[in-house]
């Protein structure tokens, strides 16, 4: 009877008319502490409450003090109570891993006793969403990717159907940074603004992704059979035999960031390795701001650099334009005024156009602000555009992005990158069959918290369960070990739901955010910079000081070296036609025969003869792309332009004909 009273005040407690302390409630915790008293079978609050104050980083002593008021059981009972267990991997599945570092420091400097880098690894098992085993088979991917013709152009061109919908997603992405930074006025366009969404066909549906942390690994992922010890480590936890002649016959997709990818992918045709979003990003922001960001940016000869803001920003005055501009404003106009913003500021045809006269007429002519303040604005758009895309999970606005940044990672220098984001839109297009393709694009990203606006990158969720462990879940002092790390780990994920739900019960949730800070001031502030020093008004002959170029246009200054990733293509295909000694799946082409399109090996379209061992070292095999990528920087050293950079010479012999043409494709 006592329980069954306890139950229902509990029941009561957590309801939304009983949040606060009631007096009932307080008789209920009073009787949950006298029943855990009297028997250690009524401790299950006490339990409940102990993982929550460890989930929420409490400290051993301050757990210790609660379990001798009774509302906790001790420490030692939540740090004994671990008990090893092992995934079976049942159903098609997805692995994604990354490195975790942290410095263990010892407390006593002392003869062999002193502070260590540990380096492993961690992982988490992802099922994958609507992933048939007839989608999975090796076999279907190893004709296909036999057959596969040469990556072209027209594969990372926008077509005008696909262009038109990038542009109405420029708009809207407008829209969302109006909506997020202004004021109040412009709030109640929200509603409007979330139902004007684009969204293409490839867009994930919405669902809850399960996720299954493994245990930590004390595997250095930087020597040289790293990645394979993580690899097969991560097998044996999900009693997967690679020795079984099945093992081969069914793909497994493996996500990681580039660098851990690319040994394996070159070894293992059991294996799918799927793209890291967040590392993409990350290279892509890094790109952006050395680009426009990244030197002084010739101090305050450029009114829109970032050295110019700071100066400004030490004075606020209080403005209220913004808000002007929203009383009385429809939703329509405010449509019509961001794809005014987007034509007129974002197109590079007229940077193009203004660095022609430059050339053509001398320094009297051109706009080097002009220029810059427009590649400024685009790059910013399509890197913000990846950010809203990533988060509404639509997997085909994804793939927009990702062919513009195949030609941009390759101006701005990121050549491993660019490989990276070639590999991936000739899989999508030739190489990947169509049912593969679907799964990729349905699993590339997860939604943990099945919130519309919900989505990350499956390297981001590595990336924060890394975090949540060292910061929270970590042993610390003399207990830290890696024989710990490896219990507390798969816990993880179930912590973190045990705290979110304590706070929802009990309406206790503070949140740890503070208020944002007002940026009405500031924003106010650069526009009136922007405005005093016409950064948007094209006027001819300005230019900055000397010492510095203007920004390039990534873009169209750097379309990537097609011929040489063909060439390598071919020499993957053919390499791959060789039956492997051991883990070999039923279909492999003959490695005599010519390709399935009439073509030769020996050609690709026509492409001229490349001399693969050119800045590659000797004792170094390049058998797949990603080994290329890692590899290009060796062209460079040896200053072959030609082949890096210029990849339609052939196609266009003269070099004003070429940028033409690429500049009419990309209007972008």
């Amino acid at each position: 009877m006592v329980q069954e009273w306890v139950t229902r005040a509990v029941a009561a407690l957590i309801t939304e008319e009983a949040k606060s302390v009631t007096k009932s409630g307080l008789a209920a915790v009073g009787a949950v502490t006298l029943l855990g008293e009297h028997s250690q079978k009524n401790t299950y609050i006490q339990h409940i409450l102990g993982l929550y104050l460890y989930s929420t980083g409490a400290s051993r002593q301050q757990i210790t003090v609660l379990n001798h008021l009774g509302l906790s059981i001790s420490y030692t009972t939540l740090a004994g109570c671990g008990i090893n267990k092992h995934y079976t991997a049942e159903g098609p599945f997805m692995v994604v891993y990354n490195n975790i570092n942290w410095v263990q420091k010892a407390t006593s400097q002392i003869v062999g006793r002193i502070d260590t880098q540990e380096n492993g690894m961690c992982a988490t098992l992802i099922p994958l969403l609507n992933a048939s085993k007839e989608a999975l088979q090796a076999t279907n991917l190893d004709k296909s990717f036999d057959k596969a013709p040469p990556l072209s152009l027209d594969d990372l061109i926008l077509q005008p159907d696909d262009h038109t919908f990038f542009q109405t997603c420029l708009v809207h992405t407008v829209l969302m940074i109006v909506m997020h930074h202004s004021g109040h006025n412009m709030q109640r366009f929200r509603k409007p603004l979330q139902e004007s969404l684009p969204t293409s066909h490839q867009k994930i549906e919405l669902h809850k992704t399960d996720v299954y942390p493994l245990p930590a690994m004390n595997i250095n992922e930087s020597l040289t059979a790293g990645n394979a010890e993580v690899v097969d480590a991560v097998l044996k936890e999900l009693r997967l035999d690679m020795s079984m002649p099945e093992f081969a016959a069914e793909l497994k997709l493996i996500a990681s960031d580039q660098l851990s990818l690319a040994p394996g992918a070159a070894v293992l045709q059991w294996a799918l390795f799927v793209p890291s979003l967040f590392h993409y990003k990350m290279a892509a922001s890094h790109g952006f701001i050395t680009t426009h960001l990244g030197q002084p940016n010739h101090l305050l000869t450029n009114p829109a650099s970032l050295v110019t803001h700071n100066t400004i920003l030490e004075h606020k005055p209080i403005s209220t334009s913004l808000d002007e501009y929203a009383d009385g404003l429809t939703w329509e106009t405010l449509q019509s005024h961001a794809a005014t913003v987007v034509d007129r500021f974002t197109d590079n045809r007229t940077v193009h156009h203004l660095r022609q006269e430059c050339a053509v007429h001398g320094s009297h002519r051109g706009d080097m602000v002009f220029e810059n303040a427009i590649l400024f604005l685009r790059n910013a758009l399509h890197l913000r555009e990846f950010s809203d895309t990533i988060k509404a999970g639509d997997s085909g606005r994804v793939l927009n992005i990702l062919k513009i940044w195949g030609l941009a990672f390759r101006g701005n220098s990121q050549s491993k990158y660019a490989y990276e984001i070639l590999y991936l839109v000739h899989n999508i297009t030739h190489v990947w069959p169509a049912s593969l393709v679907k799964v990729v694009l349905n699993n590339w990203l997860v939604n943990p918290t099945e919130k519309p606006q919900g989505w990350h990158e499956v390297d981001l969720l590595q990336e924060h369960f890394n975090f949540w462990i060292k910061d929270y879940y970590q042993a610390h002092g003399s207990a830290a070990s890696w024989e710990w790390l490896k219990t507390i780990a798969p816990c993880m994920e179930i912590l973190r739901c045990l705290a979110t739900n304590v706070h929802d019960v009990l309406g206790s949730k503070q949140g740890n955010r503070h208020a944002a800070p007002d940026l009405m001031d500031d924003i106010n502030e650069l526009m009136g910079s922007l405005s005093h020093h016409s950064v948007y008004t094209e006027q001819q002959g300005r230019a900055f000081n000397d010492d510095g170029p203007p920004a390039a246009d990534v873009i169209i200054d750097a379309v990537t070296a097609l011929k040489q990733f063909n060439s390598m293509f071919t020499t993957l295909q053919q390499r791959r036609r060789v039956k492997p000694l051991v883990g070999a799946i039923e279909y492999y082409a003959d490695v005599t025969a010519d390709d399935s399109d009439g073509h030769s090996d020996a050609s690709v379209d026509n492409f001229d003869e490349v001399d693969l061992n050119k800045g590659v070292r000797p004792d170094l095999y390049l058998t797949s792309l990603e080994d290329v990528a890692l590899d290009m920087d060796g062209y460079a050293e040896e200053g072959d332009d030609n082949l890096v950079f210029d990849d339609f010479e052939d196609e266009f012999p003269d070099n004003n004909q070429s940028d033409s043409y690429i500049e009419t494709q990309l209007t972008i």
